[in-house]
């Protein structure tokens, strides 16, 4: 077993409260992708920084500690943009070679509609800002 992950806190800027607790390997903490709206609007509004709070755990000890960590800091009373009491997601999941060539093959030759085009270049330009 690989002893690559670890337990993430986000904290406020204006308070120094912890807003969102996680689980992750690599860079996931500092990652701004994937996060939803409530962690944006504070993100965007006060900022943040990351403290890790275990390391080097196995996947499984590293699910039971961030729900731990969430029920403790929600217990008394913090306001976590959690969505989930945690232990949940996927790690590194990929899809397999048959998988990949289904896809490929129900997506070759099409074309998006004018409209999804529009939608997925405002997407992507709003990802580079």
């Amino acid at each position: 077993m690989k002893n690559n992950y670890y337990v993430y806190q986000h904290v406020r800027l204006d308070t120094m409260e912890v807003f969102y607790v996680g689980k992750g390997t690599g860079n996931r903490a500092y990652s701004t992708k994937r996060r939803n709206k409530y962690w944006q609007n504070i993100v965007n509004k006060v900022g943040y920084h990351v403290e890790i709070v275990h390391a080097q755990l196995t996947e499984q000890k590293s699910f039971e500690l961030e729900i731990e960590t969430i029920a403790n800091y929600r217990n008394i009373g913090y306001k976590l943009c959690n969505m989930t009491n945690g232990g949940e997601g996927s790690s590194g999941f990929m899809h397999s070679e048959e998988s990949r060539a289904k896809i490929r093959a129900f997506n070759k030759g099409r074309v998006p509609l004018e409209e999804t085009r529009a939608k997925m270049s405002a997407a992507r330009d709003k990802k580079s800002v």
